[in-house]
């Protein structure tokens, strides 16, 4: 899902890419340590169940559950997931 946000902002106008998206896709998941999770049905259905006002976009749930889940770090910019790991209820690395 965090692939297909890319290239949401991306056809959006609100990021932006010196190379082609695909270029920048292919590059990040070529450095050590980052990896891309499937979305288990189990992921899917926490991302449902999460209790948070905070997260209220449904592709945000799934990607903290799954990181949840998988005991992985969330790499992102987004300011209501960086605010609902406050609590330690999520690790991530702020993207910016």
């Amino acid at each position: 899902m965090s692939v297909w946000e890319v290239g949401t902002l991306v056809r959006k106008g609100r990021i932006a890419f010196t190379s082609p998206v695909e270029d920048w896709v292919d590059q990040a998941l070529g450095l050590p340590g980052i990896f891309l999770l499937d979305l288990s049905p189990r992921s899917a259905l926490q991302g449902a169940l999460l209790d948070s006002t905070r997260l209220t976009d449904p592709v945000d749930r799934m990607l903290v559950a799954a990181a949840r889940i998988e005991g992985a770090t969330l790499v992102t910019a987004d300011r209501r997931i960086l605010g609902f790991a406050e609590g330690g209820k999520v690790r991530v690395l702020a993207a910016r």
